[in-house]
């Protein structure tokens, strides 16, 4: 879920994954992204890193428009509004009757 403030100091770009762990923000902090895109997106013990075309989607949003982009762990469900609203959208999509099947997901997940 993209958020985009009016006055455009501000960009929220929301990433929730099941675990609720560093696994996104570490990617982009600790180099990770860089080291899978080197290893044409194969991690260190050489397995295929999920969901490439969503990886290559959000570095393009930040390289191609030059912004400057700060990766955080935000606790869930701890008063955070932004966290609370991609909670909320997630749960609602989570429970969609007509879910889009995610073909490149598929792909990968069906190698391992």
């Amino acid at each position: 879920m993209k958020r985009d403030i009016p006055d455009r100091k501000n960009l929220y770009f929301c990433v929730m994954n099941k675990d609720g762990d560093y696994y996104v923000v570490d990617a982009f902090n600790k180099g990770w992204l860089r080291s899978w895109q080197k290893n044409e997106w194969k991690k260190k013990d050489k397995k295929p890193v999920l969901n490439p075309d969503l990886w290559e989607m959000v570095t393009a949003l930040i390289t191609d428009k030059g912004h400057k982009v700060k990766f955080i762990w935000v606790k869930g469900h701890a008063n955070n509004t932004e966290n609370e609203r991609c909670d909320q959208l997630a749960v609602t999509a989570a429970e969609s009757s007509n879910l889009l099947i995610d073909t490149e997901y598929e792909k990968t997940a069906n190698k391992n």
